[in-house]
């Protein structure tokens, strides 16, 4: 069965200043036991989160629609930065590259996880944002910061 993630009940509240931040609570819910109340494994919301930044470098080259970009966008932008993600959100077909692999494992995830972070630490995306634009690189880091957030919120370790 499918959850509506805009829906899900029993969430983590998490806030992370920096990418080791997220990678020590990441390495927690991979070698501790935990369950998931949206819809990806562990290894499947790493994936994604690994493959935005990576997405971010090396493309594929994804835009938003043209009115999205030019009368939306600017008005959010700061929130997205700072403040966390909304969940609920639905891919489109043309989005297909940010789905998580399937198969994805937890700690293959992990590894290429903490490779991208320590990528998007020495470098600025070369790609534009799909819905921002260009940023600068201390707005691609506080954007994949909240996003793992709102991924990792999913996923609550289980009591030892």
């Amino acid at each position: 069965m499918t959850i509506n993630t805009a829906k899900a009940t029993g969430r983590r509240t998490l806030r992370f200043e920096s990418f080791d931040a997220v990678l020590a609570d990441a390495e927690r819910l991979v070698n501790g036991p935990c369950h998931t109340v949206g819809n990806w494994t562990v290894g499947q919301n790493l994936d994604h989160l690994a493959r935005t930044v990576r997405i971010s470098f090396d493309g594929p080259h994804i835009l938003a629609p043209w009115f999205a970009r030019v009368f939306v966008a600017p008005f959010l932008k700061k929130n997205f930065i700072t403040k966390s993600m909304g969940s609920g959100f639905q891919f489109t077909k043309e989005m297909a590259a940010f789905r998580p692999d399937d198969n994805a494992t937890a700690a293959a995830s992990l590894d290429e996880l903490r490779q991208q972070y320590g990528r998007l630490s020495r470098e600025t995306p070369t790609e534009p944002h799909p819905f921002f634009g260009k940023l600068a690189h201390d707005e691609w880091v506080g954007m994949q910061l909240r996003h793992a957030e709102l991924h990792l919120s999913f996923l609550i370790p289980d009591a030892a």
